[in-house]
């Protein structure tokens, strides 16, 4: 069973993060949470962290399935190793992920965990924030910023439009 960032594989959790679980046996059907706030039983399988400090929490659910569950790490998770266990019926299983205080993964648009963002980028005025534009995105096949401001220097990349 393998704990992560939803948004990105590898990656430690936050408190208050979504995190995904991947194995198999994990639900005995899929079921997916309707409303907010989300529950910490769906459909029959219940998540409970137990912090660094042996403190346990059960865990809002998003989404569950045979082969993995969405949920949101509870806050007041303290950092550390923490062990995740999956009840489901009159079966569980357990695994273990690192929990960082801030741990920073955004979704990405092809949902590979690399890549453009899947977010939108809004540029504001600090003296009126409710003034607000669009800012352009550009993915680049190189790695790293372009060097320059100018014409040149988005060369092999794409621009995304604007959202409006």
């Amino acid at each position: 069973m393998t704990v992560q960032s939803a948004a990105a594989a590898g990656s430690a959790v936050a408190p208050g993060s979504v995190a995904a679980i991947y194995g198999t046996n994990l639900a005995s059907a899929t079921a997916a949470a309707g409303s907010v706030p989300l529950p910490t039983t769906l459909g029959g399988v219940t998540v409970t962290v137990t912090d660094s400090m042996g403190k346990a929490y059960p865990a809002s659910l998003y989404y569950v399935s045979p082969q993995q569950i969405n949920l949101v790490l509870p806050e007041g998770v303290a950092p550390g190793t923490a062990t995740f266990t999956i009840a489901n019926g009159s079966t569980s299983q357990v695994g273990v992920a690192l929990v960082q205080n801030a741990a920073p993964t955004l979704f990405s648009a092809d949902g590979t965990g690399t890549g453009v963002a899947a977010a939108t980028a809004i540029r504001t005025q600090a003296g009126n924030p409710s003034l607000q534009s669009p800012v352009t995105v550009f993915t680049c096949t190189s790695s790293g910023p372009p060097r320059s401001s100018g014409p040149s220097s988005t060369a092999g990349c794409n621009r995304f439009p604007r959202s409006r």
